[in-house]
């Protein structure tokens, strides 16, 4: 699973779903996370904790570009591609399974993870 994602806007829309992220990891030992986090508290103190085995994440440089827009969840798995809006009263997901572009977005994923520290 490859993802850009601003972690304290998703537990604004979604709150209390730590356990669930948790229960899927555990349950799935073959699952592996790379995180790609607008740097909040919440994300350094998620992505700093390192106490879930097979999550990874780096911090996105901070940025105007990246606090000053309305920021949505990225994630990249198997040949699909999950785009979340997080808005807090009509948060929605599309799902877009296509071979090409989770491709595409895991290449972008990867060689943003290469370049950050």
């Amino acid at each position: 699973v490859y993802s850009f994602a601003d972690l304290d806007k998703y537990y604004e829309v979604f709150p209390g779903t730590i356990d669930t992220w948790e229960k899927a990891l555990s349950e799935n030992p073959k699952r592996v996370v790379r995180d790609l986090l607008v740097d909040t508290p919440l994300s350094r103190k998620i992505g700093a904790a390192g106490k879930y085995d097979r999550y990874y994440s780096k911090l996105l440089p901070k940025s105007d570009f990246f606090s000053g827009f309305g920021f949505s969840d990225y994630i990249i798995y198997d040949e699909k591609v999950a785009i979340i809006q997080l808005d807090k009263d009509y948060p929605t997901a599309t799902v877009i399974e296509s071979k090409q572009i989770s491709m595409s977005l895991k290449a972008l994923h990867r060689s943003m993870w290469e370049l950050l520290p």
